[in-house]
């Protein structure tokens, strides 16, 4: 809104004014600010992603921004920079996480060997490689999604897009095509980071003391810290037991 008022975006011409036409760098500038407008005003809906899609959204504007010339691109940088070190303050809390249930799994005595049942196997195979799986399936979304955006936007007459109908739906389709290739981007790292976790710490079955232990409680109604290791309350009395 800053950048939209500040700037005056409000007096640009429209697309059928341009000197050089619609070009495609301009379906890609107003796809990013449209889907960092949208995140805006619904982004809470998915916001486990958030931290990660943040600094590919506004990456992408000002890249745009800045080979159109424009004159605001130094503030989406600038909003890029804070979302990425949003991003790194998260992961630097989840490889404190890591770390340190990788400390109890070193200090803990080795526990009994446990025999998996073949439902148990799936469910750690489904679960390792369920990232993999989502980020192939947005990144063919966003191929059919870039295949019709282009297909659009090359059956547009003359030099630039001079029919506001197409270049409305390519703009929206080219939109739905970012999002789906950060998601795809997004997801492949997850599942890098959880196959470092996993070879940091190695599978294990963990037994929780009653006592209030370094492990916050694993019920449903407390979503946002299930799982969570409060270091402050790893003490030797409430400490977890490690069963291999």
């Amino acid at each position: 809104m800053g950048i939209y008022a500040g700037f005056r975006r409000w007096e640009d011409s429209g697309p059928s004014d341009r000197v050089s036409g619609y070009t495609l760098l301009d379906v890609l500038d107003i796809a990013g600010i449209g889907l960092v407008v949208a995140f805006s005003a619904v982004g809470w809906l998915i916001y486990r992603f958030n931290h990660g899609l943040a600094p590919l959204m506004l990456g992408l504007v000002a890249m745009t921004q800045t080979m159109e010339s424009r004159t605001e691109a130094p503030f989406w940088w600038l909003g890029a920079l804070f979302a990425s070190l949003w991003a790194l303050l998260d992961s630097g809390f989840m490889l404190r996480q890591t770390l340190h249930l990788r400390g109890l799994v070193r200090d803990l005595s080795p526990g009994t060997a446990l025999r998996l049942t073949e439902d148990s196997r799936y469910q750690l195979r489904f679960g390792t490689g369920v990232n993999l799986m989502l980020a192939i399936a947005w990144w063919l979304l966003a191929a059919v999604l870039w295949w019709i955006t282009l297909r659009i936007f090359n059956s547009m007459p003359g030099p630039g897009a001079a029919d506001p109908e197409r270049s409305w739906w390519s703009d929206s389709l080219a939109s739905a095509a970012v999002l789906a290739s950060a998601m795809g981007c997004y997801l492949l790292l997850r599942f890098t980071l959880g196959g470092v976790a996993r070879s940091l710490t190695g599978v294990h079955a963990w037994q929780l003391p009653a006592v209030p232990g370094p492990v916050a409680e694993l019920s449903p109604e407390s979503d946002l810290e299930a799982g969570m290791i409060d270091v402050g309350r790893d003490t030797a009395e409430a400490r977890c037991i490690c069963v291999t």
